[in-house]
């Protein structure tokens, strides 16, 4: 049979069940922008080929990785050190993740600069967002699955308080027994000449990271007791709004806003902060 009377065969067959017709229809008379074709007008696709490219060779890399805290990075030398051509997947894979998160924001600003995002594009803006924010929920996860040194700090809830030296045994003991309780992977090390402790939790599931971010919380209100100090987390007032006010109290960050209203009523500065 001719390629061309196969084609026509096979295009009728699939049309008559897909209604290709109707959606060629829809396309040729779907009107788009008038384009300059300058650099900024190929992220988009750049962004989709590069994820094409993440769903091939991740499912490569699935054929032979083993999730799991104590099977993921022997899985992954596996990969690179025994598997034919495994180490090229694999650096294709992390490479082009890399860049395709920067294809897409350089994509997203040139949306934003260019102004295509103006009626009646608004809900392709809203859906590139969306677009962004699970790429980005895939890379931060993507991350993780080696478990190698990155990921493993990545990971960890780690605290950074400091109580007076009457009460430095106190809080190891309280640090001790609620971990022992909870039955937390941990670390404690820090500064003890100032009375200055991380502890850092591992969590192996999402069940224990809830559990060690309650902890968290029960630490910075036992080292407030005891007359330390939380001020030096990492994030405080912003990204760990809770601390702020475990450490000063209700009244005192109500002065504080207050005084931030006065002197920024526009919130131009460090917004999204707890005042």
């Amino acid at each position: 049979m001719p390629l061309k009377k196969l084609y026509e065969s096979t295009y009728q067959w699939v049309n008559e069940r897909a209604g290709l017709d109707d959606i060629l229809d829809f396309l040729h008379k779907k009107e788009v922008p008038i384009c300059n074709r300058s650099i900024w007008y190929y992220f988009g696709g750049i962004s989709m080929f590069l994820f094409l490219v993440q769903v091939i060779t991740g499912i490569l890399l699935l054929m032979y990785y083993r999730p799991g805290p104590d099977s993921s990075y022997e899985s992954l030398q596996l990969i690179v050190s025994k598997v034919h051509f495994g180490w090229l997947v694999r650096d294709i894979h992390s490479w082009s993740a890399n860049l395709m998160i920067l294809c897409v924001f350089i994509h997203m600003f040139s949306v934003f600069f260019m102004k295509s995002y103006r009626k009646p594009r608004e809900m392709t803006w809203i859906t590139g967002m969306i677009l962004l924010s699970l790429a980005l929920g895939f890379g931060f996860s993507g991350y993780l699955l080696p478990w190698n040194e990155l990921a493993f700090f990545a990971t960890k809830v780690g605290t950074d308080m400091a109580v007076p030296d009457l009460h430095l045994k106190d809080m190891m003991e309280s640090y001790r027994s609620m971990l022992a309780t909870e039955r937390i992977r941990h670390v404690i090390f820090g500064h003890i000449g100032n009375n200055h402790l991380h502890v850092n939790m591992i969590p192996s599931n999402y069940d224990e990271l809830l559990r060690a971010k309650k902890l968290y919380l029960s630490f910075a209100k036992r080292a407030v007791d005891m007359g330390g100090s939380v001020s030096a987390e990492h994030g405080i007032g912003k990204l760990k709004k809770e601390f702020l006010t475990i450490q000063y109290g209700e009244e005192a960050i109500g002065e504080m806003r207050a005084v931030k209203n006065a002197l920024d009523p526009g919130h131009l500065l460090n917004p999204g902060d707890v005042l």
